[in-house]
């Protein structure tokens, strides 16, 4: 849905009470409204995947229990799902890929305690890509280590052999 009325949940309606705000019950479409331009129901009631106003704030873990997207991304991913399409929603805080020739590790804080071990996850992922010679080990620890949810470049750095003429 687009331009999507919030409706506040009394849980929300209750942090406002309790921080001496104004408590809203509505939020119309708009600049002031948190869901931001465009909202992605959920079989769960009242759990979608939605923009926001704030797109700083996706990159921080403050949730109610909806998945925040920055305004660019909810709205391509909105031109690209139909009502009553499919999907599923997987909890991954560790990402590993190769781009351009480099092998990049990020690996978010695992806020939930869900997520299997990440070295034996990296480990498994290494093995079935067969990325065995172009790994850093030291680094991939430093960088499940870190947890800074920021793609590090694990790959292992080519020496480059040069002669004098």
């Amino acid at each position: 849905q687009k331009d999507k009325e919030w409706i506040v949940p009394e849980s929300i309606q209750e942090e406002m009470r309790q921080a001496g705000k104004e408590v809203l019950t509505h939020v119309s479409p708009g600049p002031e409204n948190p869901l931001g331009r465009h909202w992605i129901g959920l079989s769960l009631k009242n759990i979608g995947i939605h923009g926001t106003i704030a797109p700083p704030s996706v990159y921080h873990f403050q949730s109610h229990g909806c998945i925040r997207l920055h305004p660019d991304d909810v709205a391509e991913l909105f031109a690209n799902v139909a009502v009553g399409e499919a999907g599923a929603i997987v909890y991954q805080p560790l990402l590993m890929a190769q781009v351009d020739g480099r092998l990049y590790l990020e690996v978010q804080p695992d806020i939930y305690k869900r997520a299997a071990n990440p070295t034996a996850t990296v480990r498994r992922i290494v093995a079935a890509q067969q990325l065995d010679t172009l790994v850093d080990w030291a680094r991939i620890d430093a960088v499940i280590a870190e947890q800074a949810g920021l793609a590090r470049d694990v790959g292992r750095v080519q020496s480059q052999n040069t002669e004098d003429n």
